[in-house]
């Protein structure tokens, strides 16, 4: 994916109207993460701003990955650009080993509307 002047553009290679679920956006996850979690699927990595404008690109239904921290973010932050872009797809929330996973995972889970959670500890 390139990113010119902080827009996203899409992929000249990559057909839109992707079947769903066939993609998978990295959200700030490092490389072999990423690629884990991707499997044979199609790979994008985007950038925060850009996550609305991929989304509606790709059309359908696609899979976005991001940790559970990121930087001055939170999976809560990413969660709320991806409602306000009308997503309803699959989040996976990577975070490192927490003490109770299911509340947390409970938690976002009740802020997603219209968006399925899952939280994976690494």
């Amino acid at each position: 994916m390139e990113l010119t002047h902080d827009r996203f553009e899409p992929d000249p290679f990559e057909p839109t109207g992707a079947q769903p679920g066939r993609v998978v956006f990295s959200v700030g996850l490092p490389i072999p993460v990423a690629l884990s979690i991707a499997g044979p699927r199609h790979l994008r990595h985007v950038a925060p701003h850009d996550l609305a404008a991929a989304c509606h690109a790709v059309g359908g239904q696609v899979t976005v990955a991001c940790p559970l921290f990121l930087g001055k973010m939170d999976a809560l932050c990413v969660i709320g650009m991806l409602e306000a872009a009308g997503f309803e797809g699959m989040l996976l929330v990577i975070a490192p080993h927490v003490p109770d996973q299911r509340m947390i995972e409970r938690e976002l889970r009740a802020a997603a509307r219209g968006i399925s959670v899952r939280l994976l500890a690494l």
